[in-house]
């Protein structure tokens, strides 16, 4: 059965969750169990397999761990997530499993793999028990694999097998806590509320948009008044335009005023007149 992968906050810790398997099934030596039937029977159940309940998953024991007579395999879809425990996988009850199986994990050569449940084992998932696992059983009874080492990139997929041919465990369907794992740092920033972009006009102190400053000297845009002229203090850019950028040196005063001096020639004249107005009247008293 396909399970998807779901992830929680546990004991109130942050970033803490666990995944259910994202897929999931169990092969065996054999008929697949659906094909199993004789005449009209064709709901006949395999002996082997009549005690694995729905869901469940079946460990049995072969001629060596290349050849078990069945075995089990997981697929987890981790993501950013990191395996932060162990896989812990419960028998079922009221079953033919035998008491001190020991049992071991191994990763897949591929974790894709179709999903089955008694699926011939000529279908099954390869695998490589070069870097095995081997379970320790809890106070509970549940099995323990150490897995999170047998990781592969995004993925994690273990095949659960016997290790001697007198194993036999029949497990209960996986739950949804069956992995411990913590979601990483950045996915948890990526889930987190993003801020809202302010589409309205930006304010400094009481609202007023902040001037460019138009100070290019050393102290230029840094605090102070003189660094952003007043609104009512710009020149409109045509008056500015039209603004000489400097004003025409001064002139002397002599240049536009006439100096006093001019003056002289014009009097010299108006005593030569009168004096000679003088001399011509006191001519013409002195004849007889």
């Amino acid at each position: 059965m396909l399970a998807a992968a779901v992830f929680g906050a546990v004991g109130g810790r942050a970033g803490a969750g666990a995944a259910s398997p994202s897929r999931q099934g169990w092969w065996k030596v054999g008929l697949p169990t659906a094909g199993v039937g004789i005449g009209g029977l064709g709901n006949l159940k395999d002996p082997q397999a009549a005690d694995v309940p729905d869901g469940g998953l079946l460990v049995q024991g072969g001629q060596s761990v290349s050849q078990p007579a069945a075995y089990a395999a997981m697929g987890f879809d981790l993501g950013t997530a990191t395996v932060s425990g162990p896989v812990r996988l419960v028998p079922a009850p009221t079953t033919a499993s035998v008491p001190g199986s020991k049992l071991i994990a191994c990763p897949l050569n591929d974790p894709s793999f179709k999903p089955a449940d008694g699926g011939a084992i000529a279908d099954a998932p390869p695998y490589t028990c070069s870097s095995a696992v081997s379970a320790t059983v809890d106070s509970s009874g549940a099995y323990v694999f150490d897995v999170a080492g047998l990781r592969r990139g995004d993925s994690l997929a273990v095949a659960i097998l016997p290790s001697l041919p007198t194993d036999r465990v029949v497990f209960a369907r996986p739950s949804a806590d069956v992995l411990p794992v913590n979601e990483s740092p950045a996915a948890a920033d990526a889930g987190a509320a993003s801020p809202t972009p302010d589409t309205g006009a930006s304010s400094i102190g009481d609202g007023a948009l902040p001037l460019p400053s138009t100070d290019t000297g050393p102290l230029g845009g840094v605090g102070g008044a003189s660094s952003v002229p007043s609104v009512g203090d710009q020149t409109p850019p045509s008056a500015a335009a039209a603004t000489p950028s400097a004003l025409p040196a001064a002139q002397p005063a002599t240049a536009t005023h006439p100096s006093s001096t001019s003056y002289v020639p014009w009097v010299v004249v108006a005593l030569l007149g009168v004096a000679g107005v003088l001399w011509t009247g006191a001519g013409a008293g002195e004849q007889p």
